[in-house]
């Protein structure tokens, strides 16, 4: 599925969202998702956008060994975080004593109560900032 370069717009006030699935039958199995592109869209009058994959900033003010990071209102259709494809670190990683640490997080995705966001775990407590894109789907 694709839905790339649409103009979404609401003329008589504001809708939560421009995708929706109708579940009297059933739902959708989001673990089986492949290939689901939101991007490149313009909503006007939507209160809430939709993106996968999505690539979100996080900011850790204290240093801790899991960051969370939190995806969850862009997944189109209530979709899960399934696979994380980049991770960025933006700047300087630093421990409490505010030392440079230079390394890689592993990840730990589906957290959360709607499964919507990922951990990323550090070998040690650390603070900076990371840019992390987010696949709700398999792209394979």
């Amino acid at each position: 599925l694709s839905v790339t370069g649409n103009v979404f717009r609401s003329v008589n006030g504001t809708i939560g969202r421009v995708e929706k699935v109708d579940t009297t039958q059933a739902g959708l199995e989001h673990d089986r998702a492949r290939n689901v592109v939101f991007s490149g869209n313009v909503y006007h009058g939507v209160d809430q956008s939709c993106v996968n994959p999505v690539t979100v900033s996080h900011g850790q003010n204290t240093a801790s060994q899991t960051w969370t990071v939190d995806a969850s209102g862009y997944f189109p259709f209530g979709g899960k975080a399934l696979r994380v494809s980049a991770v960025v670190a933006d700047g300087p990683l630093r421990e409490g004593d505010n030392s440079v640490f230079h390394t890689m997080p592993y990840v730990e995705t589906r957290q959360g109560g709607g499964e919507a966001r990922i951990n990323l775990k550090w070998p040690r407590a650390l603070k900076g900032a990371a840019t992390v894109t987010i696949r709700s789907d398999s792209p394979q």
